[in-house]
């Protein structure tokens, strides 16, 4: 699969943060202990997102450029011939970091090793080239294809300029066309902004060159150095480092870290020192093993790439929380409950159990109102519960119906003798509609609304006289 597919992932795993909670989870207020069990579930779900995640809102991969027949072939006797497959596209990754963070380094261990690597050799512009993006002097850039050398950086893509997204330069273009000897003509990315138009630099308001790279230069050989040779970079002894650290830009604190050229497919795990906006270090690794807690080091699943698709919809069975991009896979959404066959309150369309929620019986409901949750437990036929909750027997003559059942939003309730109010408890034995009726009208059936009503398993209380009366339905 082509990576320029994937152009742009900007991805805020805070999903269930964002959501409002209380629409899913006010079912369950009064009884507290399961208003903590669900939360406890979706902090589950996402846990290492909203924690470990806490200073990385994303990761993008910006499709560059993609060179064409014009860009092959390009020499500059005697020194230079650079050659350039057609059809290779140059890659920029940014970070995109949370507000006032700032990205201090890239590094590699033997426990977290620093990936880079493509199906196809990586470009690397002769002579000129560098392996460093903030090390370009700006007046290089018009050597033709130099601009879309492969390079690794902390937020310059020359030495006094930052990297930025095409689509948010405005301020025109130093590089393509006439500036680049005719070169970087194409416009067919799929963002379809040109080069010569738009080119990814800007000036900062003032110049952080406090960057550490003692022996990176030959560390990054062959893959980043001035021959195009190379396709797959691994280093677990690896550090480029600014001491000060570098912001991004004041919107969206995005920081360009390394330009790739390639025909082939792009993968790479990447490691990130970052100072939060109080500047404490934290490292952020691409694997979730052999974290050192010690040196605040925590996983993140947007150093990887390509990324994970999925399902990103924590309120659905097939959530996956490694997920950065969703496919499509989001089928049926999570129903709480309790789906034990042998439980009192058994809701066949629960798909997400807690054995807490399951009533077995008046001395194991986990103290909570038997006649409520299941108003049918060892109740007789032919008798009922009055308001005291002494068990007498029914009116012959009295009966109340219900239809349809399973019913979509409209109930139709029959009866022969008007009752006082009904009441429609959910499975957790929370009152969740209460209708009271007129009791000297000769009415003998009322229609009950339950458009508000979320699909699962209700119970119907009716109050007559000094009696309740129980029906159990399904809302689809």
């Amino acid at each position: 699969m082509k990576l320029s597919n994937l152009q742009k992932k900007d991805v805020n795993i805070s999903t269930c943060k964002k959501r409002d909670l209380s629409g899913k989870l006010m079912l369950i207020k009064p009884q507290l202990n399961y208003f903590f069990k669900l939360i406890a579930i979706c902090g589950i779900l996402i846990a290492s997102s909203l924690k470990t995640n806490a200073q990385i809102d994303s990761l993008i991969v910006e499709e560059y450029y993609i060179s064409d027949a014009n860009d092959v072939s390009f020499v500059f006797p005697p020194l230079i011939d650079a050659t350039l497959e057609e059809g290779s596209t140059t890659y920029r990754i940014y970070i995109d970091l949370s507000e006032g963070s700032k990205l201090v380094g890239i590094y590699g261990t033997a426990d977290h090793p620093i990936s880079i690597k493509s199906t196809e050799n990586f470009f690397n512009f002769p002579l000129f080239g560098t392996s460093l993006g903030y090390k370009y002097n700006d007046q290089f850039l018009r050597f033709g294809t130099i601009a879309l050398d492969t390079w690794l950086t902390i937020g310059y893509a020359t030495q006094s300029k930052v990297g930025i997204l095409k689509i948010e330069d405005g301020d025109g273009s130093i590089i393509g066309g006439a500036n680049s000897l005719n070169k970087l003509n194409n416009n067919a990315t799929s963002d379809g902004l040109p080069l010569t138009t738009h080119d990814g630099y800007s000036i900062p308001a003032t110049i952080n060159s406090s960057f550490v790279d003692h022996g990176i230069a030959e560390i990054l050989n062959p893959v980043f150095g001035q021959e195009t040779k190379g396709k797959d970079f691994n280093s677990t002894n690896f550090l480029l480092q600014n001491v000060s650290g570098v912001l991004g830009d004041p919107v969206h604190n995005r920081i360009l870290i390394g330009q790739f050229t390639t025909k082939g497919d792009l993968e790479f795990e990447l490691n990130v020192i970052v100072f939060d906006k109080d500047n404490k270090k934290l490292r952020y690794v691409a694997t979730n093993e052999n974290l050192d807690s010690e040196k605040k080091e925590y996983y993140s699943k947007f150093l990887s790439y390509p990324p994970k698709c999925g399902c990103t919809d924590p309120y659905f069975v097939e959530f996956d929380p490694e997920a950065i991009c969703d496919d499509g896979s989001c089928q049926d959404s999570i129903r709480f409950g309790c789906s034990d066959p042998l439980a009192c309150n058994y809701d066949p369309n629960v798909n997400w159990n807690i054995e807490q929620l399951c009533c077995y019986g008046a001395d194991d409901c986990d103290n909570r109102d038997i006649t409520k949750v299941c108003p049918d437990y060892e109740v007789p036929e032919l008798q009922a519960i009055d308001y005291s909750g002494e068990l007498k027997s029914i009116d012959q003559d009295t009966f109340i119906n219900i239809s349809p059942n399973p019913v979509y939003n409209l109930l139709l309730v029959e009866f022969n003798k008007t009752p006082e109010k009904l009441e429609i408890y959910n499975t957790y034995g929370d009152l969740v509609l209460e209708v009271r009726l007129d009791t000297e009208e000769s009415t003998f059936n009322h229609t009950l609304r339950l458009y508000n009503l979320k699909p699962g398993f209700y119970i119907l209380r009716s109050y007559i006289y000094d009696q309740v009366f129980t029906k159990k339905f399904i809302k689809q």
